[in-house]
């Protein structure tokens, strides 16, 4: 099959010799991300002085290099944050930048940055209808939810025909069961943001419910490998992504060179063949299509088999007190081995220092007491054809590096402001309750406003009615649904609604050509910075609901420089994640325990699940201090449930 532009396949690389292998295996593009505002931040990474060389290299070699920063932007970053882009488009030039947060976008037309602009998946972008304020915030290409099938990828290009945007789709790598710029699970169970780069993978957990253990939340691995050959046919497609910026080399080069041979000879089966040999040697997890046939979805969590990453090559043995592994492979010098799983006893991460025969017995280090039977994965080797490669690379890289200029400096993050005054203000104070459709009956106490939280597929019921309420969207709306939310709004509209809580930025293109609508950004945006406020703004936005992700200090200095009124969720049920999976034994609203005890349940809304901690927002007791620091709407969000919860109080981030 020829076509007219094939995609480019795009290699991840997390450390020197990651990126020295992609070049190697042919890659066409390699991303990256720096130490710092990285969204793999346990990735290696790399510093500006370190990447200067290795895009030198890229370049002399025909590749092309795009540096991710796609991480929410604190306030109190913005300063250090401006001055590392001008030196980024100054020193380093990559060919694209992939973003997240809108005030890098703003930033970057500030220093006319002449690269692309590239929107991370945890951008979250959604609506079709869209397109056109993409194109116009100068957005080259979005990076599509993993979520999608082939039929919602051939809708979203159909919808990108008469504009440049481009489409990149994720092939091959890691899957996570939240959505992504909708998972805030890591954040609320330990305060480390997958939104910031710093995900503990909570989803990877055991949990039990009903009498029933098990990695529920774990999914396997994606890997399109030949259903490859149909994403050829859809013409906004340009790239292929391959994820895995905390694999080693190993994982790179096989991947990159599987689905190079997967897009240069669809036809060929002896081909196809030989790629899936290459891609059973990538060291991940269990794979799965996923979702991209329409008509034959698999469920990335569904059976019991267990899913670490790595190939199984031994299980554990013990004599006496001393553990063993006899490998079912050879074993090479450099090998890196996991031993069982991060939550359970004796695990450990070990590097192989000498040959290991097949089937001969290798001690284990005396320190650790893995349990018979413990499953032993290869997560990385060092094949001395591939080391080979990666030095003469390396060669070329150091004269390179030889030339290089230093890098100024830039600043530190500067504390946010922690002054409590009171702020004058012209915004009267607004108390919120958002409920289900259907749950918003009865009276409203006094001084409380009432919304509606837009279920699609089930409609507004008594749409004439809702009038006077704050509609609420969902925060995420999948290709297929959007002519339903639609015609909600439409209707909504038609029967005197007027005051709506956006979910994503680019829900403002259903309301083209409305007028008299009160709008206000909604917490699922998650706007993290008064110059994310200020580039939104001119679009139309009354007000912003701020990420609940944000602790105090931040909370108030935005608060106090921003140019639209400022929202807070300040009690009821916040989700860990929203997903669009679920295995089948789940049922909804039955208590899910993690191994330290923490309660969760899960209710279906429209296409998604959402996954709530049986514990409830709680920030009550801050409404005078967020009223001196300038915030003016105080919502709370009630998510009926037969679920006990606990009374605890949780402030998250706060």
């Amino acid at each position: 099959m020829n076509t007219p532009h094939p995609p480019e396949i795009l290699a991840p690389a997390g450390n020197k010799d990651s990126f020295l292998a992609a070049i190697a295996a042919g890659a066409d593009a390699i991303y990256v991300g720096l130490k710092e505002f990285s969204a793999r931040e346990q990735a290696p990474n790399f510093n500006i002085p370190e990447l200067i060389p290795l895009m030198e290299l890229a370049r002399k070699k025909g590749k092309r290099v795009y540096l991710a920063l796609n991480v929410l932007i604190f306030e109190s970053e913005l300063k250090k944050l401006q001055s590392l882009l001008k030196i980024i488009s100054t020193h380093l030039s990559p060919h694209a930048l992939i973003v997240q947060d809108m005030a890098i976008i703003s930033m970057l037309r500030e220093i006319q940055y002449s690269g692309e602009i590239h929107l991370s998946t945890l951008g979250a972008w959604q609506i079709t209808s869209s397109i056109d304020l993409i194109e116009k915030m100068g957005i080259n290409r979005i990076v599509l939810p993993r979520e999608l099938t082939i039929d919602e990828i051939q809708q979203v290009s159909r919808a990108c025909n008469s504009t440049k945007v481009a489409l990149e789709v994720f092939v091959h790598g890691a899957l996570c069961y939240g959505i992504s710029g909708r998972c805030y699970w890591s954040s609320m169970l330990g305060g480390k943001s997958g939104l910031r780069g710093r995900c503990v993978q909570p989803c990877r957990r055991i949990y039990e419910t009903q009498g029933k253990r098990g990695r529920f939340f774990s999914c396997k691995d994606l890997s399109v490998d030949v259903l490859t050959k149909i994403l050829l046919k859809v013409p906004k497609v340009v790239c292929w992504k391959i994820e895995g910026r905390k694999k080693g080399p190993h994982y790179v080069f096989y991947t990159t060179k599987a689905y190079s041979l997967l897009r240069d000879h669809p036809e060929e089966a002896r081909i196809r063949k030989e790629a899936l040999k290459l891609l059973k040697m990538c060291l991940g997890r269990p794979c799965t299509h996923y979702n991209i046939l329409s008509h034959r979805r698999y469920c990335p969590v569904e059976g019991d088999e267990e899913r670490g990453s790595g190939l199984v090559v031994a299980k554990v043995g013990r004599e006496k007190t001393r553990a063993f592994i006899r490998p079912y492979l050879d074993l090479l010098p450099g090998d890196v081995l996991r031993v069982g799983y991060q939550d359970k006893k004796g695990h450990m991460v070990l590097k192989i220092r000498t040959y290991v025969r097949r089937g001969k017995r290798y001690p284990l280090p005396t320190k650790t007491s893995p349990l018979p039977g413990t499953k032993v994965f290869l997560v990385d080797r060092r094949e001395q054809g591939l080391l080979q490669i990666l030095k003469e690379l390396d060669k070329e890289l150091f004269y390179i590096g030889k030339k290089a200029k230093p890098i100024p400096a830039f600043p530190s993050s500067t504390p946010p402001t922690r002054g409590h005054g009171r702020k004058k203000r012209d915004f009267p104070f607004t108390y919120l309750q958002i409920s289900p459709p259907g749950r918003e009956k009865g009276k409203a106490r006094k001084g409380i406003e009432r919304g509606v939280w837009i279920e699609i597929g089930r409609g507004l019921g008594e749409v004439k009615r809702l009038g006077n309420k704050w509609l609420w969207l969902p925060p995420m709306v999948w290709p297929e649904e959007e002519h339903l939310l639609q015609s909600l709004v439409s209707r909504a509209i038609k029967y005197g609604a007027r005051k709506f809580i956006l979910n994503s930025i680019y829900h403002i293109s259903l309301f083209k050509g409305q007028e008299g609508l009160h709008l206000w950004a909604g917490p699922f945006m998650n706007i993290s910075n008064s110059r994310a406020i200020s580039t939104i703004s001119p679009l139309g936005f009354k007000g912003v609901i701020l990420s609940p992700e944000l602790c105090k200090e931040e909370v108030v200095s935005i608060a106090r420089s921003s140019p639209l009124e400022v929202g807070m969720v300040i009690k009821g049920m916040w989700p860990f994640c929203v997903s669009r999976t679920k295995r089948e034994d789940l049922e909804e609203e039955k208590l899910i325990l993690s191994p330290k005890g923490e309660g969760m349940w899960i209710k279906r809304y429209g296409e998604n699940f959402f996954i709530f901690p049986n514990w409830e927002i709680d920030l009550s007791s801050k409404i005078p201090l967020l009223k001196r620091a300038g915030v003016s709407l105080f919502v709370e969000i009630l998510i009926p449930t037969r679920v006990p919860l606990k009374k605890r109080k949780y402030t998250f981030n706060f």
